[in-house]
């Protein structure tokens, strides 16, 4: 039976590559970002997305 691969696993793995970033050269971070959506009910659900940040895309994700 196969390892469930976990958040930080993945990361883990991404990170060994060292990729960097086309413009500045700089190496490639990987965040799990979360935005609430409402429903037209009044409640809310999550979309969860794996973005690559850099310093020159930080200010555009409102990373703190």
């Amino acid at each position: 039976m196969a390892k469930v691969q976990s958040f930080g696993d993945k990361v883990a793995k991404a990170q060994k590559t060292a990729k960097k970033c086309p413009i500045c050269d700089a190496p490639l971070s990987y965040y799990k970002i979360v935005s609430p959506v409402a429903n037209g009910s009044g409640s809310y659900r999550f979309n969860t997305r794996v973005a690559k940040i850099c310093k020159c895309n930080e200010a555009e994700l409102k990373v703190a």
